[in-house]
């Protein structure tokens, strides 16, 4: 069985690339499960927790910790087996299926830890018009999303180049890697299906890569059960021209200009200084983060002083029981 998880900055397409692939007889695709997310917070336990000291030992005894009972390479590979029994219970759901397409693009977020507890991962990145991309996000904010995406221009050029940025450093520790532009799909759909599918090594044929782009077209996509009202837009690429001011659009192209060049985005300006926009977003972004700090301090400091103790640090397990 093969695991294949679409990264990229969200609102890039990968939610159609993986319907599009899901057509296919032999994959089935996994919707925002956020299950990668929790093996790398399991993960990061036993990083953190490593020296944790056991107690009760012979006196001859060397294992004293944590790290001495469950070596690094041991807990990974458990975790890889778990992960695999997880996968192998999502392709089951598809008789014949050996791929699973697993798209959450924030995995480009962990990718390098998700490679470190599973090496024969396939990282497919889809990567979007910034532009684009940002007035997805904004329109999603606005409705479907409460707000979960960038509203402004600048905060939404940063989530792009930061997300891009992560999911391209897997090709420095990953020869599983594959980028794919949205454009490119829509341009011509069967020529990146077939480079999609000769990188994960499944057989297809052209006619079946055609019917499967003819089987998710906007208005098909819109009609999926699983998607919320509004998830599917105009699906266009280059729908920005008419949905972002020109103060936006050079907003963005100053932010994320050089990734834009190198990926074969044209900007509609060059140079000059930052935007007014920008600047103002800076401060704000100083600003915030020393009043989250501030925040912080105080909140230790009335919770030692009013209450006596530190604030908790250990999670809330009182959930109700889960079936």
């Amino acid at each position: 069985m093969k695991k294949v998880l679409i990264v990229g900055a969200p609102r890039s397409g990968s939610t159609w690339v993986s319907y599009v692939l899901g057509q296919h007889p032999d994959v089935v695709g996994w919707h925002q499960a956020t299950f990668q997310s929790y093996l790398a917070g399991v993960d990061l336990w036993r990083r953190d927790r490593r020296w944790s000291h056991l107690s009760g030992q012979p006196e001859d005894s060397s294992v004293e910790t944590l790290a001495d009972a469950l070596p690094l390479g041991e807990f990974r590979s458990e975790l890889a087996a778990f992960a695999d029994h997880v996968y192998g219970a999502v392709a089951a759901s598809k008789p014949g299926a050996s791929v699973v397409v697993d798209k959450q693009p924030e995995n480009c977020r962990i990718a390098r830890r998700i490679h470190a507890v599973d090496p024969d991962v396939y990282f497919l990145h889809v990567i979007r018009d910034p532009r684009s991309v940002f007035v997805s996000q904004r329109a999603a904010s606005q409705g479907w999303a409460n707000f979960e995406f960038p509203t402004r221009p600048c905060d939404g050029a940063d989530l792009w180049l930061s997300d891009v940025r992560r999911a391209r450093t897997i090709a420095s520790f990953s020869d599983r890697y594959l980028e794919v532009r949205y454009e490119d799909m829509h341009a011509d759909g069967e020529r990146v299906l077939a480079q999609i599918h000769d990188f994960v090594g499944i057989d297809s044929t052209a006619l079946q890569r055609a019917e499967a782009i003819a089987a998710h077209t906007t208005d098909k996509m819109r009609q999926a059960a699983a998607l919320p009202d509004g998830f599917v837009r105009e699906a266009s690429t280059a729908g920005w021209v008419n949905s972002l001011t020109a103060d936006e659009v050079a907003v963005i192209e100053h932010v994320a200009g050089p990734a834009m060049d190198d990926l074969g985005y044209a900007r509609t300006r060059r140079g000059g200084r930052p935007p007014p926009a920008v600047r103002r977003h800076r401060l704000a972004e100083r600003l915030v983060s020393i009043a989250d700090r501030g925040a912080s301090a105080m909140r230790w400091r009335a919770h030692r002083a009013l209450i006596g103790r530190t604030p908790d640090w250990v999670p809330d397990i009182t959930e109700p029981d889960e079936r």
